[in-house]
């Protein structure tokens, strides 16, 4: 449904669909109308429409740098539309333009005509990768506003996008926290920012057996906030479960365990539910629709687990901003930007070995180039390769893919935070020096030292086992049958054979054990199955010379 846009100041007809959009709420004032989605610490909408009234032409960009907070809006009034996203690109937004004309949404699909094309680069960046690069989806003629950017319409004039600021790393010349105590604050006042803004409703905390979302929790306890349901899920058995249960049981959180089977992911992923959240919530065509926690989020909110009232908080995305994604080989002192392309099509761009020709491997380097372009500007020829590496991860994997996570916590009517995401911690790790960052020394010293809730002591360490237990002796059988033939004939014995079986969450079950078993194309991991369904539905085929077909 198109919402036109009819304001109580100069009017501007530009199409918002939103109003039915899991999440967004409208706001209509004298000024104008705001849609918004989100949260702002400190600020309520009334307080950004009065922002967004007072702010000039050339006034936005300071008027975004200003908000504290992961949100999406789109505000019409004052003879204008602004539309922007948080640094993150927390929420999406989508628009298209045909010549003067734009038109706004949060779900890509719904700007969609008759005739329209795929993008063939988006389709191969997708296939390879799970998302695409840059400011494209599979629909050509339609655009995410992604990160940190915006869009501005008036009545005769051509609407303009820009962008507000970058995630790319810059270390400091001194180091200002070589012992990491200003980190400590940081976090304790990061979470102390968002317990505030919570007011005592109950936190969702999914938790593993690793650092952020261990953090989490552990931080809430030294804060002597006590309201926090731990949940975890997966395997029956898994060692990221059993090591939750310990952590849990000595912060004296409750602990719940949902189980994942195969049969029951397979149901889950081909189910009713599943395919309308994803039709009407997850589809950004920018990135495969993150689905492994949708049946453990549901199953929290149908038995109460979580109340309807609760706030989901998790890790996400510790691992990646703390520095545990940066390559070893780009922190050596004689990296260049040939590693550095190397290192984003091996960790990003490898989803299926047959994809990975000379021809696919240039195109993606030269879209890599061009994002990176776009998003440093004159800054791209001397960012170093380990900076540029982080910024086109920031803004394409962790914003499209990972961080759409949310979704599915809006979708059974949950709030969330993303408090590792908040923009001082961020601006931290931007100007951290690299040796910090290396294996994520400086992040897990100071959790060590600091030790909140006592729960970062060896003893809390977990040793990772394989579940099911029956299929551990087969595995060690079928690996000593493999030494003969080499480590690479061995791994892809055992993802094509035991993964199916074996995966934590259970999420290869989007595929039958049969066609995982027989595959000859080299997957990756799960997520290269749920890429190849998602691809096969909007008609675009992965084929074992490399080439992916759109019909």
């Amino acid at each position: 449904m198109s919402v036109a846009v009819e304001t109580r100041s100069t009017p501007v007809d530009v199409p918002v669909d939103l109003d039915d959009i899991a999440g967004w709420a409208r706001t209509d004032a004298p000024e104008g109308r705001l849609w918004f989605k989100g949260y702002l610490h400190g600020m309520d909408p009334q307080g950004l429409i009065r922002k967004l009234t007072d702010a000039g032409a050339g006034d936005i960009p300071g008027v975004l740098r200003s908000l504290d907070g992961h949100f999406a809006f789109v505000w019409s009034g004052g003879g204008r539309t602004v539309a922007a996203t948080d640094p993150v690109g927390s929420i999406p937004l989508f628009f298209r333009l045909d010549g003067a004309e734009v038109a706004i949404t949060g779900l890509a699909s719904r700007l969609g005509r008759a005739g329209d094309a795929i993008d063939p680069d988006a389709a191969l960046q997708f296939a390879m990768g799970g998302f695409t690069i840059g400011h494209r989806t599979l629909n050509g003629a339609v655009t995410p506003l992604g990160c940190a950017r915006y869009l501005v319409a008036a009545p005769g004039v051509a609407p303009t996008v820009g962008r507000y600021q970058t995630y790319l790393p810059e270390p400091a010349a001194d180091d200002a926290d070589p012992d990491g105590s200003a980190l400590a604050d940081l976090m304790l006042r990061v979470m102390e920012k968002m317990v505030r803004g919570i007011a005592g409703r109950p936190i969702v905390a999914p938790l593993s057996a690793g650092l952020d979302s261990r953090l989490i929790v552990s931080a809430l306890k030294e804060l002597a906030y006590d309201n926090v349901i731990c949940v975890s899920y997966g395997r029956a058995g898994n060692f990221e479960a059993a090591g939750a249960k310990r952590i849990a049981a000595h912060l004296g959180y409750p602990w719940h365990f949902i189980e994942h089977t195969n049969r029951q992911q397979a149901e889950t992923f081909a189910g009713d539910e599943c395919r309308r959240f994803v039709n009407r919530l997850a589809d950004s065509q920018c990135a495969v629709p993150f689905q492994q926690d949708f049946h453990a989020v549901s199953t929290a909110r149908a038995t109460g687990i979580a109340p309807p009232e609760a706030v989901y908080v998790n890790g996400q995305s510790g691992d990646y901003i703390t520095g545990n994604h940066i390559p070893g080989v780009l922190g050596q002192p004689g990296a260049d930007r040939a590693d550095m392309y190397r290192a984003i099509i091996a960790k990003h761009f490898s989803l299926w070995d047959c994809l990975k020709t000379p021809d696919n491997i240039a195109r993606i380097e030269n879209a890599v180039a061009a994002d990176l372009a776009e998003m440093a500007g004159d800054r791209v020829n001397s960012a170093a390769p380990f900076a540029l590496f982080e910024a086109s991860e920031f803004e394409n994997r962790q914003s499209k893919y990972v961080v759409s996570g949310q979704r599915t916590y809006e979708w059974f009517g949950f709030d969330w935070r993303l408090p590792l995401w908040d923009r001082d911690l961020v601006d931290y790790w931007r100007t951290a020096p690299l040796a910090a960052k290396l294996g994520q020394k400086r992040y897990r010293d100071v959790l060590m030292r600091e030790n909140w809730g006592g729960v970062w002591t060896p003893d809390f360490s977990v040793r990772k086992a394989i579940v099911p237990a029956w299929i551990r002796p087969i595995r060690f059988a079928a690996k000593a049958a493999h030494v003969l033939k080499g480590r690479d004939a061995w791994h892809r014995f055992e993802k094509n054979r035991i993964a199916w079986l074996t995966d934590p969450v259970a999420n290869y079950a989007v595929a039958p054990y049969r066609t995982v078993a027989n595959d000859t194309r080299g997957h990756r991991n799960a997520i290269s199955w749920h890429v190849e369904a998602y691809l096969n539905g909007k008609g675009i085929g992965l084929h074992d010379d490399g080439h992916v077909s759109v019909q």
